[in-house]
């Protein structure tokens, strides 16, 4: 349990604060400075604004003024007007603050004459407002006293035995304040003080389960929707990766002469070299189609993937290198010679091709450059050559890398790919059916008849936009001439007749000479009115139409027909498993009954030394309501699974350590100083009350 005189300190600190927050009679005044000073400054601050937004105009008349078809006049014209919009609605902000500050000091002013002359109470109501006062304190104490005990417990014990110890605290304030006003100070203190620190600790105790309950129920939403969201993505993969080899598959069936037996096995032969490689299986596909590109016969091509693979692997290449060495080397495999260019291509990325081939001419480099720049080597045999030497000095290199991190990682996904495309095989496989037989039904006659269907809801959605538009142009240009279309409602042809006069009115205002200015700027203002309300009026004249009536009761029926239908379907569309994710760990436990600890009171009132210092074992039980630790055995051969560590009591032993009142509990007292006999009683007093407390405490 953490130190008893941290309270205690606590509470002669706050006392002191009290007291001299009480002896500070000029609280309202002080306020009425803060808020004079406050108004000083917004009205400032509005000046300083409204300095800086006449600049600012200034700067987009001049900006108007200069405005071209260059970008930098537009980009100027735009800075300007965004700086006038800006500081308009600075200066609107810092006015309506101003307004706001005077009116509360007008309610402060109020506030503080009613103050002063309240001395007039008779005896009684002071005596009444003397205890509201006292009961206030007594619950700030309190507020206080959580707030500063539970930051120092949850720096020792943790963020739960902070938030316990806080609430057992404040609530003994507040219930400290309710037993004063009650029962007056003394006894009434004491007694709501006590009934206050139950309640605390019971709302502590809560405010702990419900943040578990939350995490729990967090804890399984996460994972739910983690595992439904994985299989809906691992679906939509293995799904592409099958839907992609098959394409590969009609492909090499198309390059393998129609033989989709040997494009399927050799397909499958790829897929294992995938696997056994750092290398994907669609850049071996790429590879392949190269080399079948350029004549290789089909024996020849994975042993020649393997020869291309390790080199690369060896010598650190990506794929668009090795693809290039393929590249080269079927050139020189069809070509009939091999040539300079694609040995370079060769030589570029380390491979020493030329002297592959001067070795086994038995010639000097620089000949065997003479002798390729003639075109005396033949294509097929330089290639059979360098790919020769290619094995014998990077054989091996694959499986090498292989073992590196970034090869395991490679073959990993590999594996992972072959588990997705299996699923995706089989979803494809299945659904192919269901495609065909859609197909089927929207190229029949019933598919003809969908696309009659369709094609006149297309025709409704424009007749209304036509209609919509046609409104639109009837009120405008009602507003403008006067002239008012056919079978308008009557209630707009009276707004709209309104709306026509107005605009005249305006406009006779701006082509009058005698006009002030003032007057053409309510007049324009006038005139983008008029717009707006022309395009709202003709919003309401479309939706009170008989067209849409019409189309809103289809809608409305459909909405019905389908609610009608629908039965309990909506538990499968997502209730059920809603329901579901909202049950926390009490359903857990009534199911599954796991080993979940859900906190009670004690556990953070008596601290982490609860079990060791009580002996209570804190088992987590599988059968009665106090599934995580009871003070009492209800009965014989009650069920408990206990944990190593854990101690257990007999009746007798748990008669005697209650009887044992707060035994083992330290109470340290620092700075005390006795300087009267009424202190010693005090100093007694306060220790009694804080055994109570301790031993208390570790009972429950």
């Amino acid at each position: 349990m953490p130190d008893v005189s941290i309270a205690v300190s606590i509470r002669n600190n706050y006392s002191r604060s009290m007291k001299q927050m009480a002896s500070d009679t000029k609280a309202f005044d002080k306020d009425i400075e803060m808020l004079v000073r406050d108004i000083k400054d917004l009205n400032q601050s509005e000046v300083e604004i409204k300095t800086r937004l006449s600049k600012a105009k200034e700067e987009l008349r001049e900006a108007q003024k200069g405005l071209d078809d260059t970008a930098e006049a537009a980009e100027r014209l735009e800075k300007a007007q965004l700086n006038v919009n800006f500081l308009t609605e600075e200066l609107r902000d810092i006015s309506k603050a101003g307004k706001q500050a005077r009116k509360d000091l007008v309610d402060l002013d109020t506030q503080v004459s009613k103050s002063r002359n309240s001395g007039s109470l008779d005896g009684k109501s002071e005596g009444i407002i003397s205890r509201l006062g006292n009961a206030g304190a007594l619950q700030m104490a309190g507020d206080l006293f959580g707030q500063v005990a539970g930051t120092y417990v949850s720096s020792a014990y943790g963020a739960q035995a902070g938030t316990m110890f806080g609430s057992v605290l404040s609530g003994a304030g507040s219930g400290a304040a309710i037993g004063t006003m009650i029962g007056g100070p003394g006894i009434g203190t004491a007694v709501g003080a006590g009934v206050g620190a139950l309640a605390g600790a019971v709302s502590g105790a809560t405010t702990i389960y419900s943040e578990q309950d939350d995490a729990f129920k967090s804890y399984v939403q996460g994972q739910v929707e983690e595992q439904l969201n994985q299989r809906e993505e691992t679906r939509e993969r293995g799904s592409s990766i099958a839907a992609k080899r098959e394409i590969d598959q009609l492909s090499f069936t198309t390059m393998f002469n129609k033989n989709a037996e040997l494009a399927e096995r050799y397909l499958g032969d790829v897929r294992n070299m995938a696997n056994d490689t750092p290398f994907e299986y669609d850049d071996l596909v790429s590879l392949s189609k190269t080399l079948k590109a350029y004549g290789f016969e089909v024996g020849h091509m994975i042993p020649t993937l393997t020869k291309i693979g390790d080199a690369g692997a060896t010598l650190g290449m990506g794929v668009e290198d090795m693809n290039a060495i393929a590249t080269a080397l079927g050139r020189m495999y069809v070509g009939g010679s091999a040539t300079r260019e694609d040995l370079d291509i060769l030589s570029d990325r380390a491979i020493n091709s030329v002297q592959y081939l001067a070795d086994a001419y038995g010639v000097e480099y620089s000949e065997m450059l003479e002798k390729i720049s003639k075109g005396e080597v033949e294509g097929k045999q330089a290639v059979e050559i360098i790919l020769m030497g290619m094995q014998e000095d990077y054989s091996g290199g694959m499986e090498l890398q292989g073992q590196t991190f970034e090869g395991l990682t490679s073959s990993l996904e590999d594996a992972y790919a072959e588990m997705e495309n299996a699923q995706g095989e089989a979803f494809n496989n299945t659904l192919k059916p269901g495609l065909e037989k859609q197909l089927e039904f929207l190229n029949g006659e019933t598919g003809e008849k969908m696309q009659e269907m369709y094609a006149q809801m297309g025709t409704l959605q424009a007749d209304l936009k036509n209609m919509q538009e046609q409104m639109y142009r009837d009120i405008v240009n009602g507003m403008f001439t006067g002239d008012i279309a056919a079978g308008m409602d009557e209630e707009i042809v009276t707004q709209v007749q309104a709306m026509h006069d107005r605009y005249t009115e305006a406009m006779a205002t701006l082509d009058s000479a005698d006009a002030t200015t003032e007057e053409q700027i309510a007049a324009r203002a006038e005139l983008g009115a008029l717009m707006g309300e022309a395009q709202a009026l003709a919003e309401s004249e479309y939706y009170n139409s008989e067209a849409v009536t019409i189309l809103t009761d289809a809608n409305v029926t459909m909405a019905s027909n389908i609610a009608a239908g629908a039965g309990n379907a909506y538990q499968n569309a997502g209730y059920a498993l809603g329901q579901q994710l909202t049950q926390g760990i009490q359903s857990a436990l009534s199911k599954y009954q796991p080993s979940v600890n859900i906190p009670s009171a004690s556990t953070y009132v008596t601290g982490p030394t609860a079990t060791a210092s009580t002996g209570r074992a804190s088992t987590y039980l599988t059968g009665g309501p106090a599934a995580f630790g009871i003070d009492r055995v209800p009965y014989d051969d009650y069920p408990a699974l206990l944990h190593e560590g854990e101690r257990v009591l007999t009746a007798n032993q748990a008669r005697q350590a209650d009887a044992a009142g707060a035994g083992g509990v330290t109470i340290h007292v620092h700075g005390m100083t006795v300087r009267e006999d009424a202190d010693i009683t005090r100093i007694a007093g306060e220790l009694l009350s804080e055994l109570k407390i301790a031993m208390a405490a570790r009972k429950s």
